[in-house]
């Protein structure tokens, strides 16, 4: 699959205007796609979404031109799940459980409410009150958000992908480049991660909440340091944990 390959018309789609986002642009979230159905996969209520519905995203007035300016979309990855999809002939999460998740051995890892794992409930604060809140599911957004894991799979992915058993050396130098942007700041994120620094050691990292869940994951290669932090509660706070453990095995 070429980077720079129109995605509307890998999915058969013929947008009436001049926007044609790319892979590259929605691995590095610089593609202005439409954001209207972001905040409802964020909060982790978008069952009800289906396959056309992110199809038909490539097909909204966008928000900005393709790689003007970086806005963090999990919109763009469940499209990209469909870019698989349409690819393989295979859904998007049993491609995922084929190719990677059973090679690698990463046991405690599932899509939505397979796999035998025991599962964590997502807790949020309702007037005043502790309450579960609905678990996310894995169709048709599992490029996006409903992967299940634990902190060793998470620790024990770092590891293969830093060791370049899951993309070459070549291909992951390229997914820890800034994207370049002709508008706006530039970003500190590639394709996939976030890069940047703690104590003068470089971090590839990355967060993720959603539906009552708060996860991160950061690896620090100078320091041979990877950290996964995951939390059921609503409020965002694994990054926070994650760097107060790094800064202490840094003694900084």
């Amino acid at each position: 699959l070429d980077l720079d390959a129109d995605v509307a018309a890998i999915l058969g789609l013929d947008p009436p205007r001049e926007y044609r986002p790319t892979v590259r642009h929605l691995l590095s979230h610089t593609s202005g796609l439409s954001s209207r159905l972001d905040a409802e996969m964020v909060a982790g209520s978008a069952d009800h979404l289906q396959r056309g519905d992110f199809r038909a995203l490539l097909l909204d007035e966008p928000e900005a031109p393709s790689g003007a300016w970086w806005r963090y979309s999990s919109s763009g990855y469940a499209i990209l799940g469909l870019v698989v999809e349409r690819l393989t002939g295979t859904m998007y999460a049993r491609h995922v459980e084929q190719t990677l998740i059973t090679p690698q051995r990463l046991t405690s890892t599932h899509f939505g409410s397979t796999g035998g794992a025991a599962r964590s409930e997502g807790y949020a604060v309702r007037e005043g009150r502790l309450v579960t809140v609905s678990t996310p599911q894995a169709d048709p957004t599992s490029a996006s958000i409903g992967l299940w894991s634990t902190a060793k799979d998470l620790v024990s992915w770092a590891r293969a992908l830093d060791a370049g058993a899951l993309v070459g050396h070549g291909q992951l130098s390229k997914m820890l480049r800034p994207a370049p942007v002709s508008a706006g700041p530039q970003p500190d994120y590639g394709m996939g991660f976030f890069i940047g620094s703690t104590g003068g050691h470089a971090s590839v990292s990355h967060d993720g909440s959603c539906g009552g869940f708060s996860s991160q994951l950061a690896t620090y290669p100078s320091a041979q340091i990877i950290i996964a932090v995951l939390t059921n509660g609503e409020v965002h706070v694994a990054e926070r944990i994650e760097r107060s453990l790094t800064m202490a095995m840094l003694g900084i």
